[in-house]
């Protein structure tokens, strides 16, 4: 991710997916922060997004939420 941020242009868009549920959504979000600090670029977060309606997610299981998708736009050049 922080060599997509470093080539993306001044208010480029990046959109990373997750399907692993062993992968929390905070989990993934320090990652992407995390590359977007490496690739020195800051970063919006438009959108977060997870499974739809017909993956419900159970209550007493957390590796269902496995579905996860972050909008970014990546600011500055």
């Amino acid at each position: 991710m922080s060599y997509a941020l470093r080539i993306s242009r001044p208010e480029g868009l990046l959109v990373s997916y997750s399907r692993s549920g062993k992968l929390t959504c905070d989990r993934l979000e320090a990652m992407l922060l995390s590359a977007a600090e490496d690739a020195k670029r800051p970063v919006q977060i438009l959108e977060r997004r997870g499974a739809g309606i017909d993956h419900p997610v159970l209550a007493a299981l957390p590796e269902t939420d496995h579905l996860k998708a972050y909008f970014l736009r990546a600011l500055g050049g």
